[in-house]
């Protein structure tokens, strides 16, 4: 794995090589490719292994029973691993509304996000409203976790 700043400069460094051909640089497109790029794995990892969790017997017994694999994978192997989707969702959520590196170095001139909200704050001298805003982030990420939370327990019953 690689530092997230090592990522972020080579996504600069590549997309300012290919600007004539893709002017996706210094656009809100570059952000979200940026986060893309760099918080998939978290999620992918979630979901590998959830997936490795599914006996191989129930898509035998799928086939067996004449589904085909847009039906396995609907009715058998996604409802088994959507718990491993949602966590996987939230925790790179969490991560990635944080963030700081990838938005300062590549977020287009006069667009802001949390993080770059925040350190704007307390470099302009407005430490409270730096404060407020970072309350504020954990207080929405906190209850994003406790409703994802929520909806899970109640899939369970």
């Amino acid at each position: 794995m690689l530092p997230g700043i090592v990522m972020v400069i080579g996504i600069m460094l590549f997309w300012n090589q290919i600007y004539n051909i893709l002017p996706l640089y210094n656009t809100m497109g570059i952000l979200v490719l940026a986060y893309v790029v760099l918080f998939l794995p978290y999620t992918i990892q979630y979901v590998t292994s959830s997936f490795t969790q599914i006996s191989g017997s129930l898509m035998a017994a799928g086939q067996v029973f004449g589904g085909d694999p847009v039906y396995i994978f609907l009715r058998i192997t996604l409802p088994l691993i959507k718990k491993g989707i949602a966590a996987g969702w939230m925790m790179t959520f969490i991560i990635s509304f944080r963030e700081l590196v990838t938005a300062s170095l590549i977020a287009p001139p006069n667009t802001l996000v949390v993080s770059t909200f925040i350190v704007r704050e307390f470099e302009q001298g407005s430490v409270s409203v730096g404060m407020a805003m970072a309350v504020i982030c954990v207080l929405f990420t906190t209850t994003a976790l406790l409703i994802l939370n929520r909806a899970i327990d109640k899939n369970k019953a």
